[in-house]
C-alpha cells in the first residue's frame, strides 16, 4: 500500500510538536519497519493519503487523487466549550467541517477515549474510527540525543522537574505553577509556545496569561523555550522528575517519550492517561493544587527506580515497529 503524509511542509508551531512531529514520526515508522507490513511511502503516487491536521475550526484538505484518511488527535476545543469559544466563524467552519466528514474513508485516532469523543462530538460511526496507538520519534528510542550547548547547560540546576508541552487550558499550568511553589522546587519548562509572541488576551490563553502573572519574576521557573529532539533527549534524562497535570490530553507523548528515555512521570489522574500509562506512574488530581504538589514531592523525594522500570515496559508497547502493524491494519479495515 502507497502510502503519504499530507502537511509535512508546514511552518508553524505545529511542526514542532503535536502534527508535525506526528507525521515524521509516521515517515520514520514507515521507513523502518512498512515493507513487513505492506506499507510503502510514495510522495507522488500514493494510494492513501494520512491527513493529521485537523482542528475543528481549521481548513479539510482532501486529495482527489488518492484515499483519503483523517486523523484526529484530540477534539479538546469541541469538550470544553467554555475555556475555547468557537465564535461566529468558527461555528461556521464546524459545521461544514462535519459536513466534509463523508469524504473521508474513514479517521484514525490515538486513544479509545478519543474514538469515543470522536463518536459522540462528530456523529462518525463506531465501524469508521481505528485507534493505532501513536509511536516516539526514533530518536526517543534510542536515547542517541545531542550534547547540550553550554547556554542550556548554564539554565540546569543540579535536580529539576520538567514539563515538556504546550500552553493551552488543558495542559493547566496555573495549577501546575501554584503546586511548584508549594514544594519550592524548581520547574525546568520546555516548548516553543511558552515564548511564541502570542497575544495573551485570546480567550484561549487565559489561563497561560495567569500562569505569566504567578510566575513572572520567579527564579523557581525557568523555561527553555524550544529544544530539537536531541537536545530535548539530554534534558529529560537529566530531569529527576517529568510532570504532565494536564485536565485532558489525546495521548501523552510527554510521558511515552520520558518512559522511554527512563524518567519518572507524575500524571493527571484522567481516562486517557490511564488507558496510556495503565497505573506505571504517580497519579494526581488535576483540578486540585495540593494533590499536584503531593504527587511532585512523592516523586521528587522518593524511589524511582519501580516506576521506571514499569514505565518502561509499558512504553514498549508504544515502539514504531508495533505502529507501522496496527496501522497497516486498520488502513485495511478502513478501506
Amino acid at each position: 500500500m502507497r502510502l503519504w503524509v499530507e502537511g509535512l511542509e508546514t511552518r508553524d508551531l505545529s511542526l514542532v510538536r503535536g502534527i508535525g512531529s506526528y507525521g515524521r514520526m509516521v515517515v520514520e515508522a514507515v521507513e523502518r519497519h512498512g515493507r513487513r507490513h505492506n506499507l510503502l511511502l510514495d510522495k507522488a503516487q500514493p494510494e492513501v493519503v494520512l491527513h493529521p491536521g485537523f482542528t475543528p475550526y481549521g481548513s479539510l484538505r482532501i486529495n482527489s487523487k488518492a484515499t483519503n484518511i483523517l486523523v484526529i488527535h484530540d477534539l479538546i476545543p469541541l469538550k470544553y466549550p467554555r475555556h475555547f469559544p468557537a465564535g461566529i466563524k468558527g461555528s461556521w467552519v464546524l459545521a461544514r467541517n462535519k459536513r466534509r466528514l463523508s469524504e473521508y474513508a474513514g479517521f484514525i485516532t490515538d486513544s479509545q477515549v478519543v474514538k469515543e469523543d470522536i463518536i459522540r462530538f462528530l456523529g462518525v460511526s463506531e465501524n469508521r474510527v481505528e485507534v493505532v496507538y501513536p509511536a516516539a520519534k526514533r530518536i526517543f528510542e534510542t536515547g542517541d540525543g545531542d550534547e547540550l550547548p553550554d547556554s542550556v547547560t548554564g539554565l540546569l540546576p543540579p535536580r529539576f522537574m520538567l514539563y515538556v508541552g504546550d500552553i493551552t487550558w488543558n495542559k493547566n499550568l496555573k495549577r501546575l505553577a501554584l503546586a511548584v511553589r508549594r514544594v519550592n522546587l524548581t520547574l525546568v519548562m520546555v516548548g516553543k509556545a511558552l515564548v511564541s509572541r502570542q497575544p495573551l488576551k485570546h480567550p484561549w490563553l487565559k489561563d497561560f496569561a495567569e500562569f505569566k502573572k504567578i510566575t513572572e519574576g520567579d527564579k523557581r521557573f525557568i523555561s527553555l523555550g524550544y529544544l530539537d529532539d536531541g537536545m530535548l533527549v539530554k534534558v529529560y534524562r537529566r530531569a529527576t522528575v517529568v510532570v504532565l497535570p494536564s485536565i485532558d490530553e489525546g495521548f501523552g507523548l510527554t510521558w511515552l517519550e520520558a518512559s522511554l528515555l527512563g524518567t519518572p512521570v507524575v500524571l493527571s489522574h484522567i481516562p486517557v492517561l490511564r488507558e496510556i500509562s495503565r497505573d506505571t506512574s504517580v497519579y494526581v488530581d488535576p483540578y486540585s493544587v495540593s494533590s499536584i504538589a503531593g504527587g511532585l514531592e512523592e516523586l521528587y523525594y522518593g524511589d524511582k527506580k519501580k516506576i521506571c522500570q514499569r514505565q518502561r515496559e509499558r512504553a514498549k508497547e508504544f515502539r514504531q515497529e508495533k505502529f507501522a502493524a496496527r496501522l497497516s491494519v486498520s488502513l485495511k479495515k478502513l478501506l
